[in-house]
């Protein structure tokens, strides 16, 4: 605690009580109703429709619901003007062409690249709507006074997570004493 004040706001309710103000809703529909003067120093936009492969996969409409999401949280930063942003994006960004098969390869943060229109193909309708934060991301940055930050993440872990994330399920694997023990795909990403 440095003595800031922190909101949390979620659809789902938290397990136990937390160490701030917790508001219960929409993300969409909180962000909307506030007034021009009620701004925050920094938002950490880390809401999402996620679940793992099987829904990025399965139900790619499911995932698109994240458009209307973001598109609310960058209205609310061009509005304010003054609020920084923290928004994840994913490593599904990455165009699949340079992932998979003999044109593989280490990917660098270049490979996205707005300004010069490198781009391509990323991992399903998850990747194209990151893709499209961070392109929103990018027109949104000279129109207001405060940074956005934007960074992305590979295979991150944590709680209650769905067991066909990469990490969830290789530690399952692990666990069963798998033999051969296959990590992630063919090793050859």
């Amino acid at each position: 605690n440095f003595g800031d004040t922190v909101t949390g706001h979620d659809s789902v309710l938290p397990d136990a009580p937390l160490p701030c103000t917790f508001r219960h809703g929409r993300a969409e529909d909180y962000l909307s109703s506030l007034g021009p003067g009620h701004t925050f120093d920094t938002v950490f936009h880390l809401a999402a429709t996620v679940g793992g492969r099987t829904v990025i996969e399965g139900s790619p409409l499911h995932i698109a619901r994240n458009l209307e999401l973001d598109r609310t949280v960058f209205d609310y930063i061009a509005r304010v003007r003054t609020t920084r942003l923290v928004y994840p994006s994913s490593s599904a960004v990455y165009p699949l062409h340079l992932q998979e098969g003999e044109g593989a390869r280490a990917l660098e943060e270049a490979d996205v690249d707005f300004t010069s229109g490198r781009l391509g193909v990323p991992d399903n309708t998850y990747g194209w709507v990151k893709l499209t934060a961070e392109f929103t991301a990018s027109l949104v940055r000279p129109h207001i006074e405060a940074p956005i930050v934007v960074y992305r993440p590979f295979s991150v872990y944590g709680p209650g997570q769905a067991e066909d994330y990469p990490v969830t399920a290789i530690a399952r694997r692990v666990l069963a004493r798998a033999d051969p023990l296959v990590v992630w795909g063919s090793g050859q990403q």
